[in-house]
């Protein structure tokens, strides 16, 4: 009898240990990259408020797949939190928030995973008992139940997988978002002199699965420059339509190529006693690459430069007429801006 009850106890422990070998090795177990500001919780703490909710959820190390990042951090008297999905198309926001304290951010953004992880309605396992020797007395029933400790299998259905985002109401294309913004910079005019530029656009994200990060801007365009070498001041006023099919780069800091056309009218002024106005269409072909960084969750700061190639070169006359001068084949630019990304 004695050797009987060793066996069991054995047995027992060894069931009991089962379900964490599970959990352990659960492909299932979300990884979570965590970043936090100074004052906030650490990953420690944000994984221990995941405690029952996600099972297995850990920090992610070198090398490990990402499925979320979570972001936590305080500017002044407020602080701020996102949680990010991890897809095999794009970064997909779950959840932003605004809270007083660090540590209420950080638990809804625990929630909020949770709530990810969880499906819409999962069945319960359960566990058959086990049915004891007829010379012992069946075992007490637990207060506690065993199912919630089973590991649930890699090809259950019903869980949540991450390379499957249209399970998930809260995927469809969260990054479809318009800005509004001003860009201030500096070109060069026809003749080479530099003048100063101002843009006011409009921009989307247009939330492309196979395309991350790509957008669209449409931007009011106004130049002046003035050439003291051919006496004249030459400016345009037009409309440039911008397009950046990819965005190289994360969520804060980002890099986009874009290619961009600009139609409107262009003016020249003579500055002599004698000189004269005339004006006529514009007609342009750009290339840029703008560089984006995101401070804050409705706030998007970007520096960019490029190319202009005119599709209309206009020649200008001097006071005599003794010298023409031709507009240069292509000219160059740079500009720094910002937006606010409308909610």
């Amino acid at each position: 009898m004695a050797a009987r009850w060793c066996f069991a106890l054995v047995e027992g422990a060894a069931v009991l240990a089962l379900p964490a070998v599970a959990r352990a090795a659960d492909p299932m177990a979300p990884v979570i990259w965590y970043r936090s500001s100074e004052g906030c919780p650490d990953g420690a703490a944000f994984v221990a408020r995941l405690s029952g909710r996600a099972p297995g959820a850990r920090i992610a190390e070198v090398n490990d797949r990402i499925d979320f990042v979570v972001t936590v951090g305080r500017n002044g008297a407020m602080s701020s939190g996102r949680l990010e999905r991890q897809t095999a198309g794009s970064t997909v926001a779950i959840r932003e928030i605004e809270a007083e304290s660090c540590e209420e951010v950080a638990d809804v953004l625990a929630f909020s995973l949770s709530l990810a992880l969880t499906p819409a309605a999962e069945a319960t396992p359960s566990v058959p008992p086990t049915a004891p020797s007829r010379d012992e007395a069946p075992p007490a029933q637990s207060a506690t139940p065993s199912a919630p400790a089973v590991s649930r299998p890699a090809s259950n259905n019903a869980s949540p997988r991450f390379d499957q985002p249209a399970a998930d109401p809260a995927t469809k294309a969260p990054d479809a978002r318009w800005a509004l913004g001003l860009d201030v910079g500096a070109l060069t005019g026809p003749l080479g002199a530099l003048g100063p530029w101002l843009g006011a656009f409009g921009e989307r994200r247009l939330g492309i699965r196979s395309l991350p990060g790509s957008s669209a801007r449409l931007t009011a365009l106004f130049s002046r420059v003035e050439d003291s070498q051919a006496e004249l001041v030459f400016g345009t006023a037009a409309g440039r339509l911008e397009g950046c099919p990819v965005a190289v780069g994360g969520h804060e800091l980002a890099v986009s190529p874009c290619l961009g056309f600009e139609l409107g009218f262009a003016s020249a002024e003579g500055l002599s006693a004698t000189g004269r106005d005339d004006s006529g269409i514009w007609v342009a072909g750009n290339l840029l690459g703008r560089l984006s960084w995101r401070t804050a969750p409705s706030l998007v700061l970007a520096v960019e430069f490029g190319a202009t190639a005119p599709f209309v070169r206009y020649s200008f006359v001097s006071e005599s007429g003794s010298s023409v001068y031709l507009a240069d084949s292509i000219g160059f630019f740079a500009a720094f801006g910002g937006a606010m990304v409308l909610p």
